[in-house]
């Protein structure tokens, strides 16, 4: 348990669990999870599971604070923090380990603390400035509105639009906008707008207007009308009205972020902006710049459980086309294997027989780490197999598939490499042809040495019309044939340096008097020592065939 604060403040008296359960219910839509907030002294306040508040498993997630660790799935457990100081703790419980691993519960975890810890520290500050605004009885009702409408809004043109309303309702003006920042290129486009129709998705930059000045020097701006601007281009002012210009101010712990301004124009005749005003409108600001904050947290969150559902699709997808096992082919030893990466690839292998006799051996690479790249792989494989149903040669598959995949690949952007072979037992005969995947390795037993198995031809999905070279080389019993992608050769370890390709022949030399599977163990285990404590960014994948003495 964390230490909490030993002063006054407790989350129990700043929140209520019906205003926590409201901070807290959009939480729940991102991914099936639990949530606990306990205040100062341990105690729970609320438990919230799908089911309903304190229903479903509400005892499994009591069964946390007495021990019992087995019953649940991955947690993560933030303190809330006001004025550098513990007030309660927020607990996230995954209710399906799959749609919410440890990476999610921990995001949710650290969004609703800084939601609960801003929503405690607005309702701290609100308690503290009651003696002194009990004179501004509407102006605290419109902060709580204020805090209450946006704490709950996670569209950014929303806030946008619920701010300014809740501006214009509390400072009379004439007209206003709000602008958003992009930091990196410092420039400021209107989002929301009141009186200003023109002014709607406008952009410019941080040092253009009284607007662009009040962003660039994070410093709210006031003049009176007829005031001389201290912008170098006064572009609010189409008369000389009054201006008060505020920003959006992000306070993160290291440094402030600018996420916008907020720009008040124009007073009736002889009326200024007061600084009470100024006061209201910069406390309007800070709550949108933390609601937009929180919208784009939830935005990132969303958007890392979209790619992360793609790729658990893909990877599926991806299983399910590779082959179970070799075929039985006399005097020939064959291994496929394939080692999926965090980030799905594209990689697919593949054997099959023909009436003759003859085993066909693919190995391809489609672009791309998504649920389309496994798709277009679906696809080719399914014009692969048709085309090897026809007896086709190995450069004739290659042909027939870029035609028939051309228009898809060109449409999708993707394109893949692809080998085919055809290995013939009856002649000890491989035949092959290359669509521009990396070059297979053959190793000679007689001779003692490693040949590239490379034909002319351009990877398919890039042009119709292309013809693919077509060779043929004999094999002796001992030799080996060693088809990989490029996750093998362009693993890398810390400092950067890939795996290479010559390190995979001194391997394939090193254990080619072993079987396949023993050879394609080592390769593995030797690109896992390469990479260290790297992660494997690409599929590895392997067809080995040896050729053996028949008996």
């Amino acid at each position: 348990m964390f230490e909490l604060a030993s002063n006054g403040l407790d989350i129990g008296r700043l929140l209520n669990p019906y205003q926590i359960e409201e901070q807290l219910g959009a939480l729940q839509t991102l991914a099936p999870v639990a949530l606990l907030v306990l205040d100062r002294g341990g105690d729970p306040l609320v438990i919230m599971h799908p089911k309903g508040r304190n229903q479903g498993d509400g005892s499994v997630l009591m069964g946390l604070l007495e021990g019992r660790r087995e019953e649940i799935g991955p947690l993560h457990r933030r303190p809330i923090h006001v004025h550098s100081e513990c007030i309660g703790e927020v607990i996230v419980v995954s209710l399906d380990p799959q749609q919410a691993p440890a990476e999610t519960v921990a995001a949710i975890a650290h969004l609703a603390e800084r939601i609960l810890a801003d929503q405690a520290y607005k309702e701290h500050e609100l308690n503290s400035l009651t003696t002194e605004l009990l004179d501004k009885y509407e102006e605290i009702t419109l902060l709580y509105d204020v805090s209450q409408t946006l704490s709950s809004v996670f569209d950014i043109a929303a806030i946008c639009d619920i701010a300014l309303d809740k501006a214009l309702h509390a400072v009379r003006a004439e007209k206003a906008f709000v602008a958003l920042a992009n930091e990196k290129d410092r420039v400021l486009t209107v989002r929301a707008e009141r009186g200003m129709p023109d002014f709607l998705d406008q952009s410019f930059s941080f040092d253009k207007g009284v607007s662009g000045l009040a962003a660039s020097e994070a410093r709210q701006i006031i003049l009176r009308a007829g005031e001389p601007s201290p912008a170098p281009f006064d572009m609010e002012r189409a008369s000389t009205e009054a201006i008060l210009s505020t920003p959006l101010i992000l306070n993160d712990k290291q440094t402030d972020r600018i996420l916008g301004v907020m720009t008040l124009i124009g007073k009736p005749a002889g009326e200024i902006f007061t600084a009470g005003e100024a006061k209201l409108l910069n406390t309007i600001a800070n709550q949108a710049a933390i609601a937009i904050h929180h919208s784009r947290l939830v935005d990132a969150l969303r958007e890392t459980e979209r790619v992360r559902q793609e790729m658990e699709i893909a990877a599926r997808i991806q299983q399910s086309l590779l082959p179970d096992r070799p075929p039985a082919v006399r005097g020939l030893e064959l291994v496929g294997r394939c080692v999926s990466a965090t980030n799905v690839g594209g990689d697919y292998y593949d054997f099959l027989t023909d009436d003759a006799g003859r085993v066909y051996l693919l190995i391809a690479d489609v672009s791309g780490h998504s649920v389309g790249s496994a798709l277009m792989m679906a696809m080719a494989r399914s014009v692969l197999r048709r085309e090897i149903r026809e007896q086709r040669s190995p450069a004739a598959v290659l042909a027939y598939t870029n035609e028939a995949m051309l228009s898809d690949l060109i449409n999708a952007g993707l394109f893949i490499t692809l080998f085919c072979a055809r290995y013939d037992p009856a002649y000890r005969v491989l035949t092959f042809a290359n669509g521009g995947h990396n070059p297979p390795l053959l190793w000679r037993a007689a001779s003692q040495s490693m040949v590239e198995l490379d034909g002319d031809g351009l990877i398919i999905g890039i042009m119709d019309g292309i013809e693919y070279e077509e060779r043929t080389v004999p094999l002796e019993p001992g030799d080996v044939l060693t088809l990989y992608t490029d996750g093998v050769i362009e693993a890398r370890n810390p400092q950067g340096e890939q795996f290479g390709e010559e390190r995979l022949r001194r391997i394939i030399a090193d254990y080619s008097s072993a079987s396949p599977h023993e050879l394609a163990e080592a390769i593995y285990a030797a690109v896992t020592r390469h990479r260290q404590d790297n992660s494997q960014q690409d599929d590895i994948t392997l067809v080995i065939m040896k050729i053996m003495e028949e008996t």
